[in-house]
């Protein structure tokens, strides 16, 4: 804590505020959206550390009327663009992404030349959008900062969307050549460090705000709770096989999958597969999407939460941003091993750990032991508030943030005084 107040007056001592924009090529929605959620607290984070931020957005009209000026962590700035997904468009993404980038290079412009910008943090891999905004930067001597949540495997379907060509673009020639990375997880670092470029890891950021929620008096049935939209990364598949025989040795639990089980293949096939077995179907609930009041009345009625992750390089190179989300709740969080999880969380003490090999019957095992000791429950999930508040918190991570990007600001002001005489 020390340490951070130093940085953080570090970062207070220049003239004026360090004016950094965030990129975000995409509808933004704070409350609705997990990426727009993380992007929200960067900016909070970031302000508080002393930076005068703006967000530049294809931004819904009604969200921004929705945020009251007092509380908005940063400006929000509309590029003049329909905010249309590019992967709801297959064969036109491209074009449609370069008309997105037309319009907020023209809002970057803009910005650029009312208040002089110190630096553009990009959110998003897409060389297509941003090529245009990223020469700008390079003319007028923007350093840009890439924040890296997902590294995104080949697929047939990215291919013919165009999709993973344009990330591959992305890091190859905005990451390598960009003046700082900012990844969510390890995972990265061994790219980075080929490429030589400086980075600071910033995992997914918490509220720093703990959130009251009902402890549920019948524990007569176990609420087990998963937020997502069942892509194949998450397991959906092994998931459902461990909460299947957890009850099959005489737990009584049930399974909640809050999220869009349409949007990927696998959540529509385990979709089929509850409809079709009546088993399954009498442990498993579907609510599909809900809105922020609904969601947050599903965490106060459950026991626990669930989010399992695949060892293959897709899954472990990105943090799930909803993990500080659902540890604020102070209910017990079980994890897969994998990843950077380890990193941040001990079997038993903060969270609860699934070890390599059979998952489902580790997870069977893990919810048996969350409804037979349910102190245990909550000293676990109290444990892991707390590590919520200590490891993700935005507050101190903006700190960090700004005081690395100053770092580099002024490392290129003494090259660039240097280089004049």
């Amino acid at each position: 804590m020390a340490t951070v107040r130093r940085l953080q007056a570090e970062n207070t001592k220049s003239d004026r505020l360090m004016r950094i924009g965030i990129l975000f090529p995409e509808v933004f929605r704070p409350s609705r959206d997990v990426d727009s959620k993380h992007v929200w607290n960067i900016a909070c984070g970031l302000k508080r550390a002393g930076a005068d931020v703006v967000l530049l957005t294809t931004c819904d009209p009604e969200v921004v009327s929705e945020t009251d000026d007092s509380v908005r962590p940063a400006r929000i700035a509309c590029a003049a663009c329909a905010p249309i997904p590019a992967s709801n468009v297959p064969y036109f993404g491209a074009f449609l992404d370069a008309w997105r980038g037309r319009a907020l290079e023209a809002l970057l412009q803009r910005l650029h030349r009312e208040e002089a910008l110190d630096a553009l943090l990009v959110y998003h891999q897409r060389y297509a959008t941003y090529y245009r905004a990223l020469r700008y930067c390079a003319r007028h001597q923007i350093s840009v900062y890439c924040n890296l949540v997902e590294w995104y495997p080949f697929r047939l379907r990215r291919l013919l969307r165009h999709q993973w060509l344009d990330q591959l673009l992305f890091r190859l020639l905005v990451v390598t050549a960009s003046s700082g990375a900012i990844p969510i997880a390890t995972a990265w670092k061994s790219f980075l460090d080929s490429h030589s470029v400086p980075y600071i890891l910033i995992p997914a950021l918490s509220d720093d705000v703990l959130r009251p929620t009902m402890k549920r008096h019948d524990r007569s049935c176990l609420i087990l709770t998963y937020i997502g939209s069942l892509a194949q990364k998450d397991l959906p598949e092994v998931m459902v096989e461990g909460v299947r025989r957890a009850r099959s040795s005489g737990v009584p639990v049930r399974l909640r999958i809050v999220g869009r089980h349409d949007r990927f293949a696998t959540g529509k096939r385990l979709m089929r597969r509850v409809k079709l077995h009546q088993e399954l179907g009498e442990c498993v609930e579907f609510t599909g999407w809900v809105e922020q009041d609904e969601l947050l009345r599903r965490l106060d009625d459950s026991d626990a939460f669930v989010l399992l992750r695949a060892a293959d390089w897709g899954a472990v190179a990105c943090f799930p941003t909803r993990v500080p989300e659902l540890l604020l709740t102070s209910k017990p969080l079980i994890l897969s091993g994998s990843g950077d999880f380890p990193l941040y969380f001990a079997d038993r003490i903060n969270a609860v750990l699934l070890g390599s090999g059979d998952q489902s019957d580790q997870l069977a095992s893990a919810i048996s032991f969350l409804h037979r000791d349910p102190i245990s429950a909550d000293r676990i999930g109290q444990a892991g508030a707390k590590t919520a508040l200590a490891d993700f918190s935005y507050r101190e991570n903006g700190v960090k943030l700004l005081a690395f990007m100053s770092a580099h600001l002024r490392l290129l002001a003494t090259v660039h005084a240097y280089t004049k005489l």
